[in-house]
């Protein structure tokens, strides 16, 4: 349903759904884009930490230019 609707999309083991926009930067040559991430609460896993609960995740983005260079974030 949402890749219909545009957004980016996976399944398990980690699934979630993601949008990518671009907005115009302060000078004329550069552009930001705007990442949004939201993940299924059930494929997330906590562990007690004291009395808080603690999760540690990675996420990487890499955007490629049409010279073939990449900025990883």
């Amino acid at each position: 349903m949402y890749g219909a609707m545009g957004l980016m999309v996976a399944g398990p083991p980690l699934p979630f759904v993601a949008t990518l926009n671009y907005v115009a930067d302060a000078t004329a040559d550069s552009t930001l884009a705007v990442v949004g991430l939201s993940l299924a609460n059930h494929a997330l896993s906590f562990q007690r930490d004291g009395a808080a609960f603690t999760a540690h995740y990675h996420v990487e983005i890499a955007f490629r230019a049409d010279t073939g260079s990449v900025r990883q974030f």
